[in-house]
């Protein structure tokens, strides 16, 4: 996922790799050139064209085997050697000097392109990859909440008339387990989930019912979560994720007053 704190440092690499891979392919060009000269902009254009030529035969090869292998790590390991070959290559093709010389004249420059671009990987990478890892966590968090939430109300379904007092009571009920009470995003509560019990269930084609909240996650289940927000068991038996502003929009539905209220001093 491609944050905007990460645009800065990627503009800064470009403008090295133009700029300092020009100046360093100039140096390292010129002394192969017999007297001639290599220009800064021949340098700049040798950069790009050879940058970018690396680029995307590493980034193809490194996309086929990510999806074959499904490691990115692996992949990256692989697709790494294809950037200085295919740059050598573009280099080697754009003038008459033998495979040694150059990569003499290659070496420098593509190292430093290539650290360069190693740490601006990292610097935007790993967060990236952290955040990633803790998106999927949620979704997987998410999914087994709606789960979760949806056997207690076929338990509670059973006397649709007469509602348990407590979530701790469904436990008296045959088939029900103590982990459906907890919150597999939080899981230092007992019950990780709020509930406050309505006079009776409604049934799924219930307008009346649609959007009373029966049940809900507490306030930090999922308060550390890339997308903060909550899971919401309705009277009609539907589950939904709501992000928090969506969730204080529906608290705030006159049929949702009293259990709004109870929520609030169990929150704190």
């Amino acid at each position: 996922m491609f944050q905007v704190w990460q645009l800065p440092l990627v503009l800064v690499f470009i403008v090295a790799w133009l700029a300092g891979g020009g100046v360093l392919f100039r140096r390292s060009l010129s002394r192969l050139s017999a007297g001639k000269g290599i220009t800064l902009g021949k340098g700049v254009l040798v950069s790009f064209l050879a940058g970018l030529a690396g680029c995307i035969a590493a980034g193809a090869v490194f996309v086929v085997c990510h999806k074959a292998l499904d490691r990115p790590v692996v992949s990256l390991l692989i697709a790494a050697p294809i950037f200085p070959i295919m740059a050598y290559l573009i280099i080697f093709s754009m003038f008459n000097y033998s495979p040694s010389q150059t990569l003499r004249a290659a070496l420098l420059p593509l190292g430093a392109i290539m650290l360069a671009a190693g740490a601006v990987g990292a610097a935007c990478g790993i967060p990236a990859v952290y955040t990633r890892r803790a998106y999927l966590q949620e979704q997987k968090h998410i999914q087994t909440t709606r789960i979760r939430l949806d056997r207690l109300f076929q338990a509670m379904s059973l006397k649709p008339e007469k509602p348990p007092k407590t979530l701790q009571d469904l436990l008296e009920i045959s088939g029900v387990e103590p982990a459906w009470l907890k919150s597999p995003a939080n899981d230092k509560r007992k019950v990780g989930f709020f509930y406050l019990q309505p006079n009776h269930l409604s049934s799924p084609d219930d307008t009346a019912g649609r959007y009373k909240i029966l049940a809900c996650d507490f306030i930090d289940n999922f308060a550390n979560y890339p997308k903060p927000g909550r899971t919401v068991l309705y009277a009609t038996g539907r589950v939904e994720f709501l992000p928090s502003s969506s969730f204080n929009s529906l608290l705030a539905k006159p049929e949702n007053k009293a259990f709004a209220k109870a929520l609030k001093e169990a929150d704190q």
